[in-house]
């Protein structure tokens, strides 16, 4: 009987960020999942036309959720 290994193989993808068009503004999301403590965090930034910085913020809610749900309920906040 042959053991065959099973092999991993990871490929790293390079994302660009594209800044918005001109008198607009991009809002970037992102979630973080914390099974040990129940709690699903969120995080935002908004940056301008030119990509400068306009304001950010964080948040955090008890009970995991899932990336779509925790993604969708930080934009539902602001």
């Amino acid at each position: 009987m042959r053991n065959q290994a099973t092999q991993t193989v990871m490929v790293q993808q390079q994302i660009q960020w594209h800044k918005p068009s001109f008198c607009w503004f991009k809002c970037n999301v992102d979630a973080g999942f914390h099974n040990v403590h129940g709690k699903t965090s969120m995080g935002w930034c908004i940056r301008d036309h030119d990509g400068r910085f306009v304001v950010a913020g964080t948040s955090w809610k008890y009970g995991n959720r899932s990336i779509i749900e925790g993604e969708v309920w930080l934009y539902l906040m602001l």
